[in-house]
């Protein structure tokens, strides 16, 4: 006998109660961009281990000596003090992250998930990322005349003009061996990688396009090799951009600097504690710090428009 339509089948409502939910082991979360500026600008933190607010960091380049010559021989020399200069370095930002999970939730909380340490871990990344951020914002105290217009892409030209004016910059010649160049992604991808003198290895002997460096370098890491004039390359999309302009730039070392009061894993802190009046469990992420522009010669700004595109 032939089976009627069914007029009552199961329907998940139905059944609700006896279908399984999978929660999956993996919790995602946020990636956050690799440290670039903080490994390369000068730490000046150890300066603070006896306390401290601000560090005046002295220069003898702003003032220097003239170059005299004897005309009537025997005459006396003529001595000179050029005066000496200062840039201080203000160490008064307390950046910090907050979080309460009650005693209950701890516990009931599945342990393969380690809450507490994962959202410390973005909390860390979190403040590393505000520093950095208030690194490359030092960009508008660079005193180098800029290179590039901003409403182009940026050109090997423009890295060479670069590397030249730091080179001869208010007569100073910079050491390319401490030198570094920064850029954002989309400069580095759209343009930089299509620039044929790189990609070319018989002509950079570079693998570019296989690696995706400039000669040694990490893939995952924001370090992208020192292959580009012999001066190691950074990427970060924490290079300023304003508009469509892209503030890329080539630092000496002694361009920009920070200094932290606190210590632990790139000066960021990580305390818990247990808060008995609330039955509940608080964690505090926090870093004290201050940047500064110490040398802002030292430094130019590489300018391109990140809308530009290099096939």
């Amino acid at each position: 006998m032939a089976f009627a339509s069914p007029t009552a089948a199961y329907t998940k409502a139905d059944l609700q109660v006896l279908i399984p939910e999978i929660w999956s082991p993996t919790i995602l979360d946020w990636k956050a961009a690799p440290m670039s500026i903080m490994n390369f600008a000068t730490d000046l933190s150890y300066l603070l281990e006896g306390g401290g607010d601000v560090i005046n960091v002295p220069n003898i380049y702003t003032n220097v000596f003239t170059v005299q010559t004897q005309s009537v021989e025997g005459a006396g020399v003529v001595d000179e003090s050029p005066a000496v200069a200062e840039t201080t370095l203000t160490v008064n930002t307390h950046a910090y992250i907050a979080f309460v999970i009650g005693k209950k939730s701890m516990a009931q909380i599945a342990s393969q998930y380690q809450l507490s340490e994962k959202y410390a871990a973005q909390a860390r990344d979190l403040i590393v990322a505000s520093i950095e951020t208030a690194l490359f914002a030092l960009v508008s105290s660079l005193t180098t005349t800029d290179v590039g217009t901003g409403i182009t892409g940026v050109s090997d030209l423009n890295i060479r003009e670069a590397i030249a004016t730091l080179q001869s910059t208010d007569g100073t010649v910079f050491e390319t061996r401490d030198m570094a160049f920064f850029f954002h992604p989309t400069i580095w991808f759209n343009q930089l990688l299509g620039i044929s003198k790189y990609y070319d290895k018989s002509i950079s002997d570079m693998g570019v396009i296989q690696t995706g460096n400039f000669g040694a370098g990490a893939v995952a890491s924001s370090f992208k090799g020192s292959g580009l004039y012999g001066i190691p390359v950074y990427v970060s999309p924490r290079v300023p951009v304003a508009t469509t302009v892209v503030s890329n730039m080539l630092l000496h070392k002694e361009a920009f600097a920070f200094a932290m009061h606190t210590s632990g894993e790139s000066g960021i802190e990580v305390g818990t504690d247990y808060l008995l009046q609330n039955l509940a469990w608080l964690t505090v992420v926090d870093a004290i710090y201050g940047v500064a522009a110490i040398r802002p010669n030292a430094g130019v700004t590489i300018l391109g428009d990140e809308q530009e595109v290099v096939a």
